[in-house]
This record gives C-alpha cells, structure tokens and sequence, in this order.
C-alpha cells in the first residue's frame, strides 16, 4: 500500500511509529529510514502504513519552534525585534509571506 499511495518519498523527512529520518528506500515490505544520529532503521510497511504517518518535505512551508531563554528583567519587545533580525539574517529559508514571529509562551526558573 506505501508503494501505491506515496505518502512519502526517498529523501523526505518522515515520522512514523515513533521513529524520525530520512528515507532511504521503500521496497515491498518494508521502508528503511536513516536517521539524524546515522542510525538506520527498517520499518515493516504494513504496520507503518496502518499508523501515522508525519511528512515534514512533503509542503514547502513549515514551522519551526525554537526555545529562548531570556532574563525576567528584559525587555520582550526589544528581544522580539533582535530575534526576528536575527532569523531573517541567518536563515534564507525563513519566508516574508507569512512572517517569522515570535511569540512569549512560559516563565520558568531554569537551573
């Protein structure tokens, strides 16, 4: 059924019963993810196709969450404008349409 549905090709970036890689190849009974650590992993293609599957290549656009700690007595807005500086510098991938944002989540202590 993975080989008449498609939900994925070689090279994309799936997750699928709880393992995260890119493929590398899908044959008749099975698909074979290598994943970020350079760990290969060989998934049956029944159960794989029975569950959920996440294509993170499969659309051009998607977001991307990234954690920052900043100090309680910091400006948000000014931290705000230095971090969304930063993403358009550093990363051509971030698009202007929709925008980068940032958003404030959690407060905690961390030690």
């Amino acid at each position: 059924m993975i080989l008449i549905f498609k939900p994925f090709k070689v090279g994309d970036n799936i997750e699928a019963k709880g393992e995260r890689g890119t493929v590398k190849r899908i044959g008749l009974v099975s698909t074979t993810l290598n994943k970020f650590n350079n760990e290969e992993v060989i998934i049956p293609n029944g159960p794989l196709f029975g569950d959920s599957i996440i294509n993170y290549t499969r659309e051009d656009k998607r977001r991307v969450k990234v954690l920052v700690g900043i100090g309680y007595s910091s400006d948000l807005q000014k931290a705000k404008e230095i971090l969304l500086k930063a993403i358009a510098k550093s990363d051509k991938r971030a698009f202007e349409e929709p925008a980068p944002s940032v958003l404030w989540k959690n407060w905690q202590i961390v030690r």
